[in-house]
């Protein structure tokens, strides 16, 4: 029986990847690990209904699909380095089918595996991980499993809402760009708008106290420097690069207004999320510039890698 060459890729892709995040998981011990390690175990036996005040109390946390999926992992039995591999398998897998589909080239696979924030979500970051897992399969699929995955992602993390203000303004540029020309209105992306609108209100009503805490909390440690000149940076190479760059413009520029407010580097991470997303759609991730990014940023993860077998931590001791 012959294999094809896409069959072999694939057949080697998920153990390779499962393994190796495997490998890290076991060595991670410290960091956020530590309230995640314990929040997975506490939950074991306790009703779903139940596990709100510890993952409160745990995790700082209010989105209810994540705690769906850590406590399906933690009842089955299952150990949760083993059930978080094959939530990272999901998430590549996501990423990979997306690559593809954009026809991207063979190197890009490569650094963006190899990527610094690639490797902070499959290890540290279990929340914002789960509503990767939504945001990448939602570029994969199209029509209403497309709508209703990014609507869910804010349920797994609630930075998520950062990212779709960021969607929506990226889908809005479309009809500025209608408007400019002809002064019309589409009556579709009058109803997306209004659709939206009324979902984003309704979440935001349910779970506006803890967003405005977490905000709150964010913007107290107030952004550097740095992190404000590296979303800026980010915004002019895509503005130059890209080649719808209204788009590009109109979809960064709430995440420059979140990163001056909230700063952190989970925003600057959103950050570049977006605009590897936007170079993919428009099949330019093989500009030098973008090519320049991405290999910086997988050299990036050499430090994060060897911190994680030397201290426990990717975070722990100098990145560099």
């Amino acid at each position: 029986m012959k294999i094809s060459l896409s069959g072999f890729v694939l057949g080697s892709f998920i153990p390779i990847c499962f393994f190796a995040s495997l490998s890290l998981l076991d060595s991670y011990t410290g960091g956020d690990q530590v309230h995640y390690h314990r929040f997975y175990e506490l939950i074991r036996g306790v009703s779903f209904f139940d596990i709100q005040p510890i993952a409160r109390s745990a995790l700082n946390s209010v989105e209810p699909i994540t705690w769906l999926v850590l406590w399906l992992g933690s009842n089955l039995g299952i150990d949760k380095n083993i059930w978080i591999s094959g939530l990272n398998v999901i998430l590549l897998s996501g990423v990979a089918v997306a690559l593809k589909k954009y026809q991207a080239p063979w190197y890009v696979y490569i650094l963006i595996f190899s990527n610094f924030y690639v490797l902070v979500v499959l290890t540290g970051a279990e929340r914002l991980k789960i509503a990767y897992i939504f945001l990448a399969w939602a570029i994969v699929l199209e029509g209403r499993w497309r709508f209703l995955l990014l609507l869910l992602s804010p349920l797994a993390h609630l930075q998520s809402f950062i990212l779709l203000a960021s969607a929506l303004c990226a889908f809005l540029s479309g009809q500025l760009r209608r408007v400019t020309a002809s002064y019309k209105i589409s009556a579709t992306h009058i109803r997306v708008l209004a659709i939206l609108t009324f979902i984003g209100l309704a979440l935001f009503g349910v779970l506006h106290d803890q967003i405005i805490r977490k905000g709150l909390g964010y913007a107290n440690r107030g952004a550097s420097v740095s992190e404000v000149l590296n979303i800026l940076v980010l915004l002019g190479i895509g503005v130059l690069i890209a080649k719808d760059r209204v788009r590009m413009m109109l979809a960064l520029l709430p995440l420059v207004f979140a990163v001056s407010i909230l700063g952190g580097m989970r925003v600057n991470m959103m950050a570049v999320s977006v605009f590897l997303a936007l170079l993919l759609f428009d099949r330019r991730l093989s500009h030098p510039m973008a090519i320049f990014l991405m290999l910086y940023l997988s050299v990036k993860s050499i430090p994060f890698v060897k911190n994680i077998y030397a201290y426990g931590n990717g975070f722990g001791g100098a990145l560099w």
